[in-house]
């Protein structure tokens, strides 16, 4: 990759953020740093137990600041469902509904025999084939998918066919395009569906976020931990060349960098340790730093890859190269593992089975390979990094100094103590394989003569009984024990909880009949787009009652509306709107009345309880607002505490109103519960 390649890789902000002991600061200009400081950073998720990268500093605290907004401009975190995007790649289809008591024929006919608002010709096999399907859809469900196109288009038709008498939705595409043109949109391909569109939103949102993964298991991480250095190792090693050249000055600044921390620990370290407790703020910014050395030594040699059933292993020894196989199996306690090696064809000798059994001792990753500090020239900062270490005047880091070994194992001194048994463990591994090369032993016996007496010091301190082979894998036993035993505990069993019922507007009711109307958002939204005036009997405007009533059984009930926009009228007093709970509305000869028990939240600011036939025994409060285009108003029902009910017979409770957010004092009492929540329009 080159670097203008490097620069239209998107990285999510949580990725690679380090805090950094000084003023030094990153440079915005640099991309192949910041993805080869993300590589660094998910090594260090991976090597070091019970951290992983997170968003900023102060993720894991809880944010005390409040912003005080108004209503009407209040981002809601938790999207409903009718405020997903509809549109699909700029296109909305249009569908139309049918009443309960009518048949698709009633609806399907003027619609398609309409010589100006015709969806398509009918000449065709295939679009005789979607007519039959619209009208079988239709009579199954009581809507069907007509056309799709743009999405500016595709309101203009539905407005058309709205005014001219039809119920009318809009919403995402669920169905597939014909072959054929159909309505000057030619594809074959499949359109996608909802939920194709609010998964890919999502998604795009959680990458904004930072999702930490709960709990990665010791072999995992081992594996994971592998496969980042394996990838650093082959950046360095790729063929010379630019882009080769590049990574190679990526790297020596990235893990520099991270080296360099390792001298400045001590300090930092040493406050925790004595004072015997810490802010977690303090911790966590020493414990950020510390998993930065913790990586940068791994990748230069201080991380062996443990054996693991499915590893792919090679077979060490005199006079054996290129046998490499997967092991099938390992004992432990015997410390041998089964390996299976690829068949051989076109034998002429005789050769060993196929699957063998090998001491472990015997075998080695492939893989498993630091990086190369021949490609790096950073052995100066290597020195000053493994000196800090060995000479005593480096304080609480110093190899020799003992550190706490028992204690509350949650507490911030045992945290400091993982961190820096961790760091020195790391360190003597790159130690031990650096000082094979005799260019390095040179620059460490010039650089720290005195580090070599304290070598020979802890070299003392060793028992000659102890075989390094056994102590590494008691050491790599215990890394994968604690991240085992540190797993969070599972989050509690939640109640069988049943999703409610997602109530909407219904366009189907039978009485009183939806005129004139166009649903979107899933059918909680209604744009009403004709003359209000009616015919005898029937509701000035339309009157839409919505899926379900409220639940018998619920103690409460509450629902808002959105005032989006009053259209343009001429008239002076502009439309009403009118919202609440009301009764079954039954067919009667003369005027229309609101159902006995409706009670209505006016957007004039007035409420009205319906419980009667006769004026003088309705109930009105004043609620002194006025709902205008941008308001969010509600109604609420709760239970009042008292005499149940009679069997058959609606609790009674209390009606309850608010306003862009605030609860409004006046309320009406004695409202019957069980009613359907209605919008009225006129």
């Amino acid at each position: 990759m080159s670097v203008e390649d490097c620069g239209n890789v998107e990285l999510p902000p949580w990725s690679y953020s380090v805090p950094s002991l000084n003023s030094e600061q990153e440079d915005p200009s640099d991309p192949a740093s910041k993805i080869a400081s993300l590589l660094l950073a998910k090594l260090a998720d991976y090597v070091v137990p019970g951290c992983q990268t997170v968003l900023s500093p102060t993720a894991s605290e809880p944010d005390t600041t409040l912003t005080k907004t108004s209503p009407k401009n209040s981002l809601k975190g938790d999207k409903d469902p009718g405020e997903e995007s509809e549109a699909v790649d700029g296109k909305l289809s249009i569908f139309i509904h049918k009443r309960e008591d009518q048949s698709s024929h009633e609806v399907l006919q003027p619609l398609l025999s309409s010589s100006e608002g015709r969806p398509f010709r009918l000449g065709t096999g295939a679009n005789m084939e979607k007519v039959v399907k619209m009208d079988r859809d239709m009579t199954k469900g009581g809507c069907c998918e007509v056309i799709t196109e743009e999405a500016s288009a595709a309101l203009r038709k539905a407005t058309k066919w709205a005014q001219s008498g039809l119920i009318v939705s809009v919403g995402p595409p669920v169905e597939s395009i014909n072959p054929e043109t159909v309505s000057g949109l030619s594809t074959g391909d499949k359109k996608k569906t909802a939920q194709t569109s609010i998964c890919r939103e999502r998604n795009s949102e959680l990458a904004r976020t930072d999702p930490v993964r709960p709990f990665i298991s010791g072999h995992v991480a081992n594996s994971m931990a592998a496969e980042v250095i394996a990838l650093l190792h082959s950046l360095l090693m790729a063929p010379e060349s630019n882009a080769a050249q590049i990574w190679t000055t990526t790297a020596e600044k990235v893990l520099s960098r991270a080296l360099m921390y390792i001298p400045q620990l001590g300090k930092y370290a040493e406050s925790i340790l004595e004072n015997g407790s810490s802010s977690g703020r303090k911790l966590a910014k020493l414990q950020r730093i510390a998993r930065q050395a913790v990586a940068a030594l791994c990748a230069l040699g201080g991380f062996k890859e443990t054996i693991k059933i499915g590893s792919e292993v090679q077979v060490l020894g005199r006079g054996i190269s290129g046998s490499i196989g997967v092991v099938a199996s390992i004992n432990e306690q015997e410390g041998i593992a089964t390996v299976r090696f690829p068949p051989v064809d076109c034998r002429r000798t005789s050769q060993a089975a196929d699957t063998l059994t090998i001491p472990l001792s015997r075998l080695c990753v492939p893989r498993s390979e630091a990086l190369p500090l021949h490609k790096l020239s950073i052995t100066e900062k290597v020195v000053q990094a493994v000196q800090s270490m060995l000479l005593p005047q480096e304080g609480s880091l110093s190899i020799h100094t003992s550190l706490p070994a028992t204690g509350d194992g949650s507490a911030p001194v045992m945290a400091v103590v993982r961190l820096l048994a961790e760091i020195r463990t790391r360190a003597c591994l790159v130690m031990a394989q650096l000082l094979e090369d005799s260019l390095f032993c040179e620059e460490f016996i010039q650089q720290c003569p005195a580090a070599v007496e304290v070598l020979n010091l802890v070299a003392q301190e060793c028992s000659a009984g102890e075989r390094l082979a056994v102590v590494e894998m008691q050491c790599e036993r215990l890394r994968m024990l604690y991240r085992d035993c540190a797993r969070p505990p599972p989050p509690p069993l939640q109640a069988d909880r049943r999703q409610p019922k997602e109530i909407t507007w219904s366009p189907s009711r039978v009485f009183p009949p939806v005129r004139a109307c166009m649903f979107s958002s899933h059918l909680t939204s209604v744009t009403f787009l004709a003359d209000p005036s009616a015919g005898g009997g029937l509701p000035r405007g339309t009157f839409i009652y919505a899926t379900s009533p409220l639940p018998v059984q619920a103690p409460s009930f509450y629902w808002e509306i959105e005032i989006v926009s009053y259209g343009d009228t001429d008239d002076d007093t502009g439309p009403i709107v009118s919202f609440g709970f009301a009764t079954e509305a039954e067919k009667r000869d003369g005027a229309w009345t609101n159902p006995v028990g409706t009670c209505l939240f006016h957007n004039n600011g007035r409420a009205v309880h319906y419980n009667g036939s006769s004026l003088l025994q309705w109930k009105s409060v004043r609620l002194d607002v006025t709902l205008s285009p941008g308001d969010v108003a509600g109604i609420g029902w709760e239970r009042t505490e008292g005499t149940p009910p009679p069997p058959g017979q609606p609790a009674k409770g209390r009606v309850y109103f608010t306003y862009c957010g605030q609860r409004l004092t006046p309320y009406l009492e004695d409202v019957s519960g069980g009613m359907w929540p209605v919008v009225h329009i006129q």
